[in-house]
């Protein structure tokens, strides 16, 4: 099949890009190749995926724009400049001039902006959910009323198909095995990975504070997308025992320092779609301490690849192993996971890996899609 992925072009697609949506675009064109489909990559020129064609929507990214000093333009584009808009449109635009030489378009656009334009395609679209579901919603119900033909939808998660059972599929997101190695020990320090951004929680505030009060050490690595914002909140709560360790430079460093912890903490504070960093630690053998948030519950398996916390006593999840709730709870399963055995916490280690071995392997997300692909095609939907 020839295979046309649409991107945002907020990053570059490559295998280091800091962004859960680029990383996922960059997995799954190259698990599409080594299937020996031919894939079309819609993206910034300054992306790379060994294999692809790509073909540039825009000169740069928005990422290249900010390392090149355009401060002013990249925090009008963050406010949600309607110039951002146009960069989406632009991407649609190009993906249509292309169309003649796709069999299929698999548009990973962040607000699914594709969706307006369904039906000037003639090749058929299947448009994957990377945002929260309310904001699908309220997208779609505008989208139905100028574009009359439907995409076909896939969800990331059970939790996001909760929310709308109309969503026809759900196809897990994956990682490269071979990019993770396993470790079946670790130093006892805490680990946080992830966007540092006043708009999506991600808990890195949350995280630093516990580790200030318990008096642990915590290494956290993040792509800073709004600097005032780390300057005035994030870097206060910085002191002798938390590090802060630049963006990683090869997938190896991104291995290293995902299996270098006692656990990866993420008390997230938004429902998280999916969570791509979480399997990515647990791939290398680390427990993840989370808030049951989004798809949290479905992917740590309480007690066993890690502990599953309620957020507060008015947002009940389920009955874990942690009994307090909010930060008190996020302490008690750090106490937990610090007071196991080495029997035991080795074999939470090696559960980790088997769950994403079983679950969230690259090859098993390219099937899936190249399945999903040839119902499509076949009219089969």
């Amino acid at each position: 099949m020839k295979i046309g992925i649409v991107c945002p072009v907020y990053k570059p697609i490559t295998q280091l890009t800091p962004g859960g949506l680029e990383v996922f675009c960059n997995t799954l064109a190259k698990g599409l190749i080594q299937k020996g489909h031919r894939v079309f990559l819609f993206a910034s020129s300054d992306s790379h995926v060994e294999g692809v064609t790509l073909i540039p929507t825009a000169h740069q990214s928005i990422l290249s724009l900010k390392k090149n000093g355009n401060i002013d333009l990249i925090t009008s584009i963050l406010n949600r400049d309607p110039s951002i808009t146009s960069l989406n449109n632009r991407t649609i635009l190009f993906a249509l001039k292309n169309e003649s030489k796709l069999d299929i378009i698999h548009d990973n656009t962040f607000n699914t902006d594709m969706s307006f334009f369904s039906d000037i395609f003639r090749v058929p679209i299947i448009t994957t959910i990377h945002i929260p579901i309310d904001t699908f919603i309220t997208q779609q119900k505008i989208q139905s009323q100028f574009s009359k033909r439907n995409n076909t939808y896939v969800a990331i998660s059970d939790y996001q198909r909760s929310l709308l059972p109309s969503i026809p599929y759900v196809i897990k997101n994956g990682v490269n095995l071979d990019d993770f190695s396993y470790a079946d020990t670790a130093p006892n320090s805490i680990i946080w990975l992830g966007r540092i951004d006043k708009t999506t929680k991600k808990g890195l505030e949350e995280s630093l504070l516990i580790a200030n009060q318990l008096q642990i050490k915590l290494d956290f690595v993040g792509y800073i997308e709004h600097e005032d914002y780390f300057l005035k909140e994030i870097k206060p709560l910085i002191k002798s025992n938390t590090q802060y360790r630049s963006p990683f430079l090869s997938l190896k460093q991104k291995s290293l320092f995902l299996s270098s912890g006692k656990a990866m903490l993420s008390p997230i504070g938004w429902e998280e779609p999916f969570g791509l960093t979480i399997i990515e630690a647990m791939a290398c053998g680390t427990p993840i301490i989370g808030y049951a948030k989004g798809a949290y519950p479905e992917i740590i398996e309480d007690g066993k690849t890690g502990y599953l916390v309620n957020s507060s006593h008015d947002d009940i999840r389920g009955n874990f192993i942690t009994n307090k709730t909010g930060i008190e709870g996020l302490k008690e399963a750090i106490k937990r996971m610090y007071s196991l055995t080495p029997n035991e916490y080795t074999n939470m280690r090696l559960r980790c890996r088997k769950l994403v071995e079983a679950k969230y392997s690259s090859q098993l997300m390219a099937n899936n899609y190249i399945d999903l692909y040839k119902k499509v095609l076949s009219g089969a939907v």
